[in-house]
């Protein structure tokens, strides 16, 4: 984390001067990295569950879970954030919608865990 900000902090204000408008490691860690952990934890997920587990009804919310996430990357790397703040005269932007579908992505990852671990925490009587 501390990386990325002094990265952006240096691409912003030019402190080493060693960036021309882009840094290749930036890109790297706030895209690139991101993306392939999320690849990385689809195809781990997909095998725990097909191999050990056998509850492939759980499977669905790992699958709307990628496809929220790369909704809301598109929303924020296509032209539609630009669009729909024309449209509603700069009130609200692309990054709103994009953060709501975070949000739904998060969300169905966790209703995923829940549907593949037992709940036995909890049901003790004291």
């Amino acid at each position: 984390m501390g990386i990325v900000v002094f990265l952006s902090l240096d691409l912003a204000w030019n402190i080493t001067g060693h960036h021309h408008g882009h840094s290749a490691g930036l890109f790297f860690l706030t895209l690139v990295f991101p993306a392939v952990a999320v690849l990385l934890y689809l195809i781990l997920s997909c095998i725990v569950v097909c191999r050990k587990l056998e509850v492939y009804s759980s499977l669905k919310y790992v699958t709307m879970a990628l496809v929220t996430f790369a909704g809301s990357q598109l929303i924020l790397l296509s032209g539609a954030s630009h669009k729909i703040a024309v449209g509603t005269q700069e009130h609200i932007n692309g990054s709103m919608f994009s953060i709501l579908l975070d949000l739904v992505s998060v969300s169905l990852v966790y209703k995923f865990w829940t549907t593949i671990t037992d709940d036995t925490w909890g049901d003790e009587e004291f």
